[in-house]
């Protein structure tokens, strides 16, 4: 089962909750969104609460601007559990985040996700998120997410992290 994309870069996982969950990369990338296309698609399609998953000083490194601050004066609600590019989040900040984006979804809010490319940290978050709603195992998780990003959970150090996060009832 394939999704569209709604907008290069912008992805809708059917979670099939009160509201829509898409990931993306990170807006304003000078890689994954060098004309700055994100930020508006997300107000296109409605996105009230944006989880960001980069650390504040890449965030600051990659856009030259304290995005968190510009997506609040712009009126999203932010969730923010920074983990390390490529790396895993301490496991109560991936808590925090899942709760977070589940509460928002269920209450019939559109969340958009994103790290860098979209892939790894967000990868981790949108396979916890189907281990949650789906009661999926795991690796059927991963799997799932990888019908909508293929490359999602992008290395072994993340792929054990889902394991293991998701076995301990998270």
């Amino acid at each position: 089962m394939k999704t569209p994309m709604i907008h290069p870069g912008l992805i809708e996982l059917p979670y099939n909750l009160a509201g829509r969950i898409y990931r993306s990369p990170l807006p304003f990338s000078p890689m994954f969104d060098p004309r700055g296309q994100i930020l508006p698609a997300f107000a296109r399609h409605g996105v009230d609460t944006i989880v960001v998953l980069n650390e504040t000083e890449e965030l600051y490194r990659l856009t030259g601007q304290d995005l968190l601050a510009h997506y609040r004066q712009l009126g999203y609600a932010v969730i923010h559990a920074p983990a390390p590019d490529f790396g895993v989040f301490q496991p109560e900040v991936l808590q925090a985040a899942l709760e977070g984006t589940l509460a928002a979804a269920r209450a019939g809010q559109t969340v958009a996700i994103h790290c860098h490319a979209g892939i790894g940290r967000t990868g981790i978050l949108t396979a916890s998120l189907a281990s949650v709603v789906f009661k999926l195992a795991a690796e059927d998780a991963i799997a799932w997410v990888r019908q909508f990003i293929p490359t999602a959970v992008e290395n072994g150090l993340q792929y054990q992290f889902v394991l293991d996060f998701n076995r301990v009832g998270n």
